[in-house]
């Protein structure tokens, strides 16, 4: 049965039921007079069977980072102006989803904020997917498959060792550096630059932008097992060893 506990940093509650739930260590709300920006800081443990994360947050940001710990650890970082963001963490069939619903309210429209960024540090494999609509997406020594798509934000990934990585962004520049050898990469970008940075091999590598340039440092190997494919609307093409 998946374990959920739930560290809030202040408040040293326990609540036990069909899956265990632990909270203690909760900072926040701040708030200064009505309509004042809210902030709310959550913690908790993931623990159980899990074979892969799903993130996604609308205006928020996402980081990942693995570990050597054998469960997720996530921080969920809150920010609202009327109403609360409403969190989930559903686990399903071995994966843990992340995200969250903004309640309606009669609220101004310059008065509403309802943000989550996401801190997660997840085991070693797991496959991830991250969706930041507004936000930025930073992962950090993943070994795992990675998909990740930012729609106004950008995509860096340092330290990265998976063998299938799937990277885009609409305005946003995509930058992925690996450790290890992939198997297949894909970047794609509308008006962001895309960056790739791969270990010595060979690579098949393929590459398309409409206006911008293409700085191409690692020889194309058409019968190579690996693929590198980076393609752009209005941004430029970087593609070198790391």
């Amino acid at each position: 049965m998946t374990a959920i506990a739930v560290a809030l940093l202040a408040s040293g509650l326990v609540l036990v039921g069909c899956d265990p739930v632990q909270v203690g260590g909760f900072e926040g709300p701040a708030e200064v007079g009505a309509g004042a920006e809210r902030h709310e800081t959550v913690s908790y443990d993931v623990t159980g069977e899990l074979t892969a994360l799903r993130v996604a947050t609308g205006a928020g940001n996402i980081e990942m980072t693995e570990s050597a710990r054998s469960g997720v650890r996530v921080t969920e970082s809150l920010r609202w102006k009327g109403h609360k963001p409403v969190t989930r963490h559903p686990v399903d069939g071995g994966t843990l989803t992340l995200d969250y619903t903004c309640p309606s309210g009669d609220d101004t429209w310059h008065d509403r904020m309802c943000v989550v960024d996401y801190r997660v540090e997840i085991p070693h494999g797991l496959e991830v997917r991250a969706d930041a609509g507004a936000g930025a997406v930073t992962l950090h020594a993943l070994s795992g498959t990675v998909e990740a798509r930012a729609g106004a934000g950008p995509v860096e990934a340092d330290n990265l060792s998976g063998r299938r990585v799937t990277a885009s962004s609409g305005t946003g520049e995509v930058r992925l550096v690996f450790s290890g050898p992939p198997d297949a990469v894909e970047v794609r970008t509308g008006t962001g630059d895309g960056v790739v940075r791969l270990p010595r091999g060979a690579y098949h590598v393929v590459t398309g932008t409409v206006t911008g340039s293409e700085r191409i440092g690692i020889v194309d190997d058409p019968a190579a097992p690996r693929s590198v494919r980076v393609t752009s609307a209005t941004g430029d093409i970087d593609i070198a060893q790391s």
